[in-house]
C-alpha cells in the first residue's frame, strides 16, 4: 500500500512546511473563479479541478499545495458564441452569465484579478517558496493572458 504525505499547506504544521520547503521549495497554487455551470455541477468546478490536479502533482512530483484560489476574470462573449449558445446574439452575456441562471459568477475585474494573483505570489515567495507553480482552472482567454504575463515578469 503507498505511503501518504499530507501536501495541503493549510493542514501542516510550520516545522513540517519548513521540512518540505528543505526537500523540495515548491508550491502549487490552484486558480479559478466561483462559476456557475448550470444545475448539475458545483460553483466551484473550475477551482475543484485545479486543485484537484495540484493535489496529484504533489503526489507525483513533490511539492505543496496551497488552498484554491477562487478568483477569475471573464469578459462579454463575442457575438457568434452567444449565437452558438442559441441566444440573440444582441444578448449580454459574460463569461457563464446566461439569462435565467440562477446566480451570477463572481469575477473580478482583470485589473483586480491580475492583483489578487500577484498578491498570492508575493505572499508565497516572501514566505520562501522559491518555486511556484499557478494551475489555471479556468479557460477565459484574458485571465490566461494575465497568467502568461505574470509568467515571465
Amino acid at each position: 500500500m503507498p505511503s501518504y504525505r499530507e501536501t495541503r499547506l493549510e493542514l501542516l504544521s510550520g516545522p513540517e512546511i519548513a521540512a518540505y520547503m528543505a526537500e523540495l521549495n515548491l508550491l502549487y497554487i490552484p486558480v479559478a473563479p466561483l462559476e456557475w455551470h448550470g444545475p448539475h455541477l458545483p460553483y466551484g468546478t473550475d477551482t475543484l479541478n485545479a486543485y484537484a490536479v495540484c493535489l496529484e502533482a504533489s503526489r507525483r512530483f513533490g511539492g505543496l499545495v496551497h488552498p484554491a484560489v477562487y478568483a477569475g476574470t471573464e469578459i462579454a462573449r463575442r457575438p457568434e458564441i452567444v449565437r452558438a449558445f442559441g441566444l440573440p446574439v444582441e444578448t449580454p452575456v459574460v463569461g457563464m452569465d446566461m439569462p435565467g441562471f440562477a446566480i451570477k459568477s463572481f469575477y473580478m475585474t482583470p485589473g483586480q484579478f491580475k492583483s489578487c494573483i500577484q498578491a498570492v505570489v508575493a505572499t508565497a515567495a516572501a514566505v520562501g517558496f522559491t518555486k511556484i507553480v499557478v494551475i489555471n482552472g479556468h479557460g477565459a482567454d484574458e485571465q490566461k493572458l494575465i497568467l502568461e504575463e505574470l509568467a515571465v515578469a
